[in-house]
């Protein structure tokens, strides 16, 4: 190879070189600036994730929280309920006793105008036959 040949092929190598270096510069910058946006998208995702686990727990107290009060409704619900119910069957036993109550009174009012009756009807006897007898002590005086 000749000096002149020899020349422009270490030109031609610094070339190449000086090309790569500014090939391997600006895709060396490229691949920072998608660093620094990766970076950057990955804080934003860290701090997106940050408030939904807190809005997570927040959801989660008040889910735990409206569950207790279903379970205390619930709970009050049943004693109302047992509550009706055992009013209910005071009730119903109360309407029994008063319905027996009344067929008692009933059946003794019936006896006590029966009882009356006979009084009534021996009382007319007995005017009757006071009558009769003043009747008669009359019909004797005259």
């Amino acid at each position: 190879m000749t000096n002149e040949q020899l020349e422009k092929a270490m030109a031609f190598i610094l070339d190449q070189q000086a090309k790569t270096a500014s090939h391997h510069a600006t895709y060396e910058a490229k691949v920072e600036k998608q660093i620094e946006y990766m970076l950057e998208h990955q804080a934003k995702f860290d701090t997106k994730q940050e408030m939904l686990q807190e809005d997570l727990q927040t959801l989660t107290k008040v889910v735990g929280s409206l569950a207790m009060q279903i379970e205390a409704d619930h709970q009050i619900t049943n004693n109302s309920i047992n509550a009706l119910n055992n009013a209910v069957g005071a009730i119903a036993n109360a309407v029994v006793s008063i319905n027996s109550n009344i067929v008692e009174m009933r059946k003794q009012a019936d006896e006590d105008r029966q009882a009356m009756g006979s009084a009534v009807d021996k009382l007319v006897n007995s005017l009757s036959n006071v009558h009769k007898r003043v009747s008669h002590l009359e019909d004797q005086a005259t």
